[in-house]
């Protein structure tokens, strides 16, 4: 959910609901047609990524695509497929998703033995294991080689192993479970650049699962893979841990704020109010987000007495698509809610009418436009002189707003790597394919400007290295930067 302190419809709306299409005995053509006519039909970037100079490019790519899905025989082939042609769009919010569960007692041999007779582990692809002599002449800065799990649950070969999927292969060499077994392709991993790939993880109980953007280099792969000859180090650029904690160090108050979801509302308001008396005796804050998905913008508007320096504009345009299939997935969702309605205040009632009136008022097809520019006016505090904000990938939605905000101030600096780019969309709502029950994860609203920063992400002032501590790093640069400013 993001801006809720700034747009009563769209930042109000829960963005839980869903639809379930009619279950029918089909197989993944039928699949893939549902997904292309339900984007086609409601998806608000399908009119950024598809005009008129690249439309017939788009046709003949949805075409090949269908026929290839036709003859899709089994559960994650379909999966791929359709996924495939879902990123074809520049919206990270978008997505499809494998949903339910899958069980297996491991120590029940007829239980084991029923989920090895099934179809997801006997379509599990398995290539010859690869020598170990060769895996052991790349470098560190080659993605192929020997990795394990920071869980230390597999070890896998990544090999060369090219296919219309892929130009890599995660080969399990060994598992410490009885799910997996040596030679079963673990992960499939396609290059986008020199420092990324992109491909699908097949989970614990083999179901595909798509990977948008795995960073590689220096031995690591993503956030859950390192290269077996430096396995007992640690990506830096993460941070597992979800406690709400402040700490100070080096004259600096660290905050680690690993979340803005409401269901923490109470929690970040304590942390806040236990932090205030340090962050007001010390000259540096650093805000740590890493890995911080969003949640409630307004969960961060605690914070930004410490950053401002001069008014902050917030001119954001804001744009919900108004077609047939949008309108119900709402009233649907307003209909949910107000079952109990004492669980609801008013304020997200009526925005949920006027949202509502003003779709079904709307020319069919089209965007219902909210504009509205506010200016934050705050008196600029002498302390902390210099903050900065810590964040990886893993900062994605209203943890990018924070970010937007943080770039108007004067004595603040962006720490760390690019963001994940869940910027430009919003305002989730999921349905579900008629054969595999697939979810559907679709944006109903786009925002005017930040679009530009969806998938690429927000890029840091200051890029720190992987392979050494970032607190020590962000710190430095606080000093430093400080310093440069007349601040020491």
């Amino acid at each position: 959910m993001k801006r809720i302190a700034r747009c009563a419809l769209l930042g109000l709306i829960l963005c839980t609901g869903a639809v379930q299409a009619q279950t029918e005995d089909c197989g993944c053509r039928e699949e893939f047609d549902f997904v292309v006519r339900y984007l086609e039909a409601n998806l608000p970037a399908f009119h950024q990524d598809v005009t008129a100079d690249n439309r017939a490019a788009y046709t003949d790519f949805r075409d090949a695509l269908r026929q290839k899905a036709s003859q899709a025989t089994d559960r994650n082939a379909c999966f791929r497929y359709l996924t495939q042609y879902v990123e074809f769009f520049q919206d990270n919010h978008t997505k499809m998703r494998n949903r339910g569960t899958v069980t297996v007692d491991e120590s029940d041999p007829t239980n084991l033995a029923e989920f090895r007779n099934g179809s997801l582990y006997r379509d599990t692809e398995t290539l010859p294991l690869p020598d170990d002599s060769v895996l052991t002449d790349f470098p560190l800065t080659d993605i192929r080689g020997v990795y394990v799990s920071t869980d230390s649950q597999y070890t896998v070969a990544v090999i060369d192993a090219q296919t219309e999927f892929r130009d890599y292969a995660g080969v399990i060499l060994d598992a410490r479970n009885e799910l997996w077994t040596p030679g079963q392709v673990k992960f499939e991993l396609k290059r986008k650049d020199s420092r990324t790939v992109e491909g699908f993880l097949y989970d614990r109980y083999h179901r595909a699962e798509y990977l948008t953007a795995v960073g590689f280099g220096a031995g690591f792969l993503g956030e859950h893979w390192v290269k077996r000859e430096r396995a007992d180090k640690v990506n830096h650029s993460l941070n597992p841990e979800r406690a709400f904690t402040y700490r100070v160090a080096d004259s600096t108050v660290i905050l680690r704020v690993p979340s803005f979801m409401s269901s923490h509302t109470r929690t970040l308001d304590s942390l806040y109010h236990a932090a205030a008396d340090e962050i007001g005796r010390h000259p540096y804050l650093l805000i740590d987000v890493r890995d911080n998905g969003g949640g409630n913008s307004s969960n961060f508007s605690a914070l930004l007495p410490y950053l401002y320096t001069r008014p902050i504009v917030n001119d954001e345009t804001v744009e919900l698509y108004a077609t047939e299939d949008i309108i119900a997935l709402y009233q649907a969702d307003f209909d949910r809610i107000m079952q109990d309605s004492s669980q609801v205040n008013t304020e997200t009632i009526a925005a949920f009418r006027e949202g509502l009136a003003a779709m079904r008022a709307a020319e069919p097809n089209t965007f219902v436009r909210e504009e509205y520019s506010d200016t934050l006016v705050l008196p600029v505090l002498d302390t902390p002189r210099r903050v900065g904000i810590l964040y990886n990938k893993g900062c994605a939605s209203a943890c990018e707003d924070l970010l937007f905000t943080a770039r108007q101030s004067d004595k603040t600096v962006l720490l760390g790597d690019n963001s994940g780019g869940f910027v430009g969309y919003g305002n989730m709502f999921t349905v579900y394919t008629p054969c595999n029950g697939f979810g559907l994860s679709m944006s109903t609203s786009r925002y005017g400007t930040q679009w530009k920063y969806e998938v690429v992400g927000i890029a840091p002032d200051y890029r720190l290295d992987y392979d050494r501590d970032w607190i020590g790093q962000a710190i430095r640069v606080l000093r430093r930067t400080g310093r440069d400013n007349g601040n020491d």
